[in-house]
């Protein structure tokens, strides 16, 4: 246990010994130089200020308050059609969970992402899926394209869309495991495709 002497009242912190090092401490012993790693610098930044907190609220509240913005952008597949995930390169991967015994639903996952003019070409491999791969564009949501993909079917299937013009297209993949076991698709954009 370590008490930090800069508050008025003294908290107890266990396993972060560190934090009573003094910044000329930090710079003896070259630690500063790890700082090119932006997540390093975030940690030492977020682990010095937390000294100047001296009440166990504040502390509970900060770390609360890191846990909601890493976990908003951690979001990877929405479930919301209104708001799409952004596909940010030409390979999407994704798992949809299996569900309980006699539960007929369907997962659903929306994606966004922008069609050039061109062919539009998109790459379905998935595994112990059952379901559907559609795109829409997003004004209207006019179905442009439907794959079927079946759990028991291993081998990658490829599909066109010849695009006029550049577009906000949406991407749904829709399905659900015939069992126990997780459903997986791997998904390669080419041709016509820009990332959002």
């Amino acid at each position: 246990m370590v008490l930090v002497p800069h508050c008025s009242r003294s908290i107890r912190i266990a396993n972060l010994i560190f934090l009573s090092v003094s910044i000329e401490g930090v710079r003896r012993v070259g630690l500063l130089r790890l700082s090119c790693c932006p997540l390093w610098g975030f940690l030492m930044h977020l682990f010095f200020s937390i000294r100047r907190f001296c009440c166990r609220a504040d502390v509970i509240g900060l770390l609360a308050l890191c846990l909601l913005c890493v976990s908003s952008i951690a979001r990877g597949q929405s479930t919301d059609i209104s708001s799409p995930s952004a596909v940010r390169t030409n390979e999407l991967i994704g798992t949809i969970a299996a569900r309980d015994i006699g539960d007929p639903r369907l997962t659903d996952h929306y994606y966004a992402f922008t069609g050039t003019p061109g062919d539009l070409l998109i790459t379905i491999d998935s595994r112990n899926l059952n379901g559907d791969v559609d795109v829409f564009t997003s004004s209207g949501l006019r179905p442009l394209l439907k794959l079927t993909v079946y759990a028991d079917n291993t081998s990658p299937v490829t599909k066109s869309i010849y695009l006029r013009k550049r577009e906000t297209l949406i991407l749904r993949i829709e399905g659900r495991s015939p069992n126990d076991d997780a459903g997986t698709y791997r998904l390669y954009f080419g041709g016509g495709f820009e990332a959002h």
